[in-house]
């Protein structure tokens, strides 16, 4: 995309990189604690042994929902969304509880009532609550843990190419058919024809963006059009949560 849209001129390479720019992943916005020194080397060699065991399970996981991803119905669809909506619930009131128990953990450590220890213990089992009922919500819609997570999969490929185009869209092409249109005058035929090559690759490739086509190649044409239908509902449903989980990290 970026060999073509160089030959309509630095003002469209420049509208488009910046849309693509914007739609990077942002950098984590909080170190990890640092780890203590003064542990035991028994100490130090359990937490690895749980690091590791952790990792593999996160791994598991992972592939369980991949695998569970490219199986999903569109009529499943509606089933994830009243999973969010539950989910959103769980953390509305697992954010209420988090807040007095830091409250209570600070009224027995009167010297400290804000400290760090306290609102991360807190966080600690709130987040302990999350994953335990997490499994659970899924399973009263009818969704195993597997179907949840790969529903989350699939919303989020979709959300990154469509979020794409929403930030070039039709903007972006209405600038490339006017740049072509100013740089056509007085080219010569071989000229035209390879500027009107390099912007219909390049608006063909906008477009895909915005119909999603590398998931709807990974998930399917249906899956991914019942997506769409509830993707400003799901946004919103995603919004929420972050708000909430970024209070109990």
């Amino acid at each position: 995309m970026r060999r073509a849209l160089g030959a309509l001129g630095p003002m469209v390479v420049a509208a488009c990189g910046a849309a693509f720019a914007g739609c990077s992943k942002a950098p984590p916005t909080s170190q990890p604690p640092p780890v203590s020194t003064s542990t035991s080397t028994s100490t130090s060699l359990s937490g690895a042994a749980s690091s590791v065991s952790a990792s593999r399970e996160q791994a598991a996981l992972d592939a369980a929902a991949v695998a569970a991803a490219v199986l999903l119905a569109p009529e499943q669809v509606p089933k994830y969304i009243v999973y969010q909506k539950e989910r959103l619930g769980l953390l509305q009131s697992t954010l209420a509880q988090w807040r007095l128990d830091t409250a209570a953990l600070g009224a027995e450590n009167p010297g400290a009532p804000n400290s760090p220890q306290a609102s991360a213990a807190a966080a600690a089992r709130a987040r302990l609550r999350i994953t335990v009922e997490e499994a659970k919500l899924g399973a009263k819609v009818g969704l195993s843990l597997a179907e949840t997570r790969g529903f989350a999969r699939v919303v989020d490929d979709i959300a990154i190419e469509r979020r794409l185009w929403k930030k070039t869209g039709a903007g972006v092409t209405e600038q490339m058919r006017a740049e072509l249109r100013r740089q056509l005058r007085g080219a010569s035929a071989d000229k035209k024809a390879q500027m009107r090559a390099a912007v219909a690759e390049t608006m063909a490739s906008v477009d895909a963006t915005r119909d999603a086509t590398e998931a709807r190649g990974r998930y399917g044409e249906a899956l991914v059009e019942a997506v769409i239908a509830h993707e400003d509902e799901l946004a919103g449903l995603a919004a929420q949560q972050e708000k909430i989980l970024a209070l109990l990290r």
